[in-house]
């Protein structure tokens, strides 16, 4: 039976076994038209490349094609169509009809939904489609992981950089503080240096005028002494005094007031 003479409701109403049958006889129809429309594009040649529709045809020509053409008219007349149809999907010659996809367009159409294909796979399409669906997978999984191995690693490099300003911060406070404290130190040390020079300029102008007085009172001594002596004495016995004094080396006392220390007066008052 041909395809134009199934009633397909009689067909889906049948039980499943039957419905398959049904089938399986439409597929084995359609395969036998598919193999005769090829031996009939082989066997024609170029003869009729390029016709599409029954109009096409010019039936004035008396050919091989024509002869044909009419003969298939006069037996399947309602196959025409569909011939025509599988000669242009599997000619190589005709070019094929390229369809133009349309976008949806806001508020005016609705994308239309993607037409499952009904052809049965066979195990190693299924397998090759699995081995690219489990290398997708991988290759997200590889994604995640090297997303989140750079977000953890870019956080321990901002970690590290956190700690790196905050040691140095530190390090620039204790170099602030230790060169504060030798400031501190070097002014306090200024300033023992001052106090302790300040002392020694006082101590020896202590020293100066306890030598001054010192000199003053040794000076009056030595003239009352010598007036003294002078008078017990006399002129005729002066260089017996003076032999007397012997030891004391007078000479060796004879020194300059200028030259009078407190070492020398302490030596002095000794030799008196």
């Amino acid at each position: 039976a041909w395809v134009d003479t199934w009633n397909w409701q009689l067909l889906v109403e049948q039980p499943l076994s039957a419905r398959m049958s049904g089938v399986q006889k439409l597929r084995t129809a359609l395969v036998q038209m598919a193999t005769i429309t090829r031996q009939h594009v082989r066997t024609l040649g170029t003869t009729g490349a390029g016709i599409t529709r029954a109009e096409d045809v010019d039936m004035s020509l008396n050919n091989h094609f024509t002869n044909l053409w009419r003969l298939d008219l006069e037996k399947r007349p309602g196959v025409i169509k569909r011939k025509a149809a599988l000669a242009l999907s599997n000619s190589e010659d005709v070019q094929p009809i390229v369809k133009v996809t349309t976008f949806a367009q806001p508020g005016k159409s609705k994308p239309a939904a993607p037409v499952a294909s009904s052809k049965k796979r066979t195990r190693l399409e299924e397998l090759s489609i699995a081995a690219q669906a489990e290398e997708k997978t991988r290759q997200k999984a590889l994604k995640v992981s090297i997303a989140k191995v750079q977000a953890t690693s870019q956080v321990q490099i901002e970690g590290a950089q956190v700690q790196i300003e905050a040691l140095k911060a530190k390090i620039k406070l204790k170099c602030q503080s230790r060169e504060e404290k030798a400031k501190q130190l070097q002014v306090q040390n200024e300033i023992e240096l001052k106090r302790m020079r300040l002392n020694h300029e006082l101590q020896m102008e202590e020293l100066q005028m306890r030598l001054t007085s010192t000199s003053s009172s040794t000076s009056s001594m030595i003239y009352g002494h010598e007036k003294g002596m002078s008078a017990v004495a006399g002129p005729s016995n002066w260089n017996q005094a003076t032999s007397t004094a012997g030891p004391s080396n007078w000479d060796q006392q004879d020194m300059s007031l200028g030259d009078l220390t407190f070492d020398n007066f302490n030596h002095l008052q000794d030799g008196f």
